[in-house]
C-alpha cells in the first residue's frame, strides 16, 4: 500500500499511448520534434489550477513496466525542466532499457507553476502528484517506481524518498543532504549554490532543517545509490559519505560511488545497473 508522509527527427519507436488521462492537458506524438516523448500537464491536488509538467516516454509491448521519474538539478537562464532529459536521449534511453520514463519539471520551471523553492515543500508536493499520477498508468508496475535525481534535484529526490515508503529505488547525483551549512561561516560552502538557496528558500534555520535529508534520513526505506563526481568539491563527497552512513545505519540498503565528468548531464553506467538489479526491467538493460 502506497503511504504519503505528507501531509520525473529521430524515431525511436517509442508507445507513448495510457498518458491521456481526463483533466490532463496533453500534448500527443511529438514534443518538440522529439518522437515517442509525450507532455503531460499534471494537476496540483488541493491546489485549484496548478500542474506541473513532465514529459514521458514508454517501452514497445504490452507492459506493465517499473518507472524511472527523473528530477533535474538548478537549470541558470534556461529552466528547461524536464524537457532537458528528453532532449538529452535520456527517455528514449530509459524506454528502450524497459522502462517508462519521466522527466519532472520543478515549480518555477518548464510549464510547471512556481515559484521554486529548493526542494521545499512545494517541490515535494509537486513530485508526490507525479508520482501517484504514475503509479495510476496502467503501463506501470505500482510498486516499481525510481527516483533519479542530479545536482538539487538530487535533494528534491531524496526529501520525497521520506515522504513516500514504497519507492522501489533512489538514485542520487551530486546532491546536497544538509542546506544547514549553507549558512554555517566554518563551513567551505559553494558560493553560487549558497545565493540560490538564500533566494529560494531563505536563511531561516527551520526552513533549511526541513530541506536537509539528514534530519529524516530514517524515513527512507528504498535502496539507495549515492553518487558524486570525480570532479566534486570536498563538501559534496563528505555529506554523501555522510548520508549513506545514515541509511546504512539505520537498515536501509545503500551504496556509495562515483561518475566521470562526461556522464554528469546522462545517466551513467552505475545507474542502469543499480535500476537493474532492484527494479527488474521487463526487458534486459541496455547499457550504452
Amino acid at each position: 500500500m502506497k503511504k504519503h508522509v505528507f501531509v520525473f527527427g529521430i524515431a525511436l519507436g517509442l508507445a507513448v499511448c495510457g498518458w491521456a488521462v481526463a483533466n490532463r492537458d496533453v500534448n500527443t506524438g511529438d514534443v518538440n520534434g522529439l518522437q515517442g516523448v509525450e507532455r503531460v500537464l499534471v494537476p496540483l491536488p488541493m491546489h485549484e489550477g496548478k500542474k506541473v509538467e513532465i514529459y514521458a516516454a514508454t517501452p514497445e509491448g504490452a507492459g506493465p513496466w517499473p518507472a524511472v521519474i527523473l528530477f533535474h538539478g538548478y537549470q541558470a537562464g534556461t529552466h528547461l525542466g524536464g524537457e532537458q532529459f528528453a532532449k538529452q536521449g535520456e527517455l528514449a534511453r530509459l524506454a528502450r532499457s524497459g522502462y517508462v520514463a519521466v522527466a519532472f519539471s520543478q515549480p518555477g520551471y518548464g510549464a510547471s507553476d512556481g515559484p521554486p523553492d529548493y526542494s521545499g515543500p512545494t517541490t515535494q508536493r509537486a513530485a508526490l502528484a507525479v508520482i501517484d499520477h504514475v503509479r495510476a498508468l496502467k503501463s506501470v508496475v505500482p510498486g516499481q517506481v525510481a527516483l533519479v535525481g542530479y545536482g538539487e534535484g538530487a535533494t528534491a529526490a531524496a526529501l520525497t524518498g521520506t515522504r513516500d515508503v514504497d519507492l522501489g529505488a533512489i538514485i542520487l547525483m551530486s546532491g546536497l543532504y544538509d542546506l544547514r551549512d549553507s549558512t554555517d561561516p566554518s563551513v567551505r560552502f559553494p558560493k553560487e549554490t549558497a545565493r540560490v538557496i538564500r533566494q529560494e528558500a531563505g536563511v531561516n534555520a527551520l526552513a533549511l532543517a526541513r530541506r536537509s535529508v539528514v534530519t529524516n534520513a530514517t524515513s527512507i526505506r528504498a535502496p539507495t545509490l549515492i553518487l558524486t563526481s570525480k570532479t566534486d568539491d570536498d563538501l559534496l563527497t563528505a555529506q554523501a559519505a555522510h548520508f549513506a552512513k545514515m541509511l546504512n545505519a539505520a537498515g536501509t540498503v545503500a551504496e556509495r560511488g562515483t561518475y566521470s565528468e562526461a556522464d554528469r548531464y546522462a545517466l551513467p553506467r552505475a545507474v542502469l545497473s543499480f535500476l537493474g538489479v532492484h527494479m527488474k526491467p521487463a526487458s534486459p538493460v541496455v547499457v550504452d
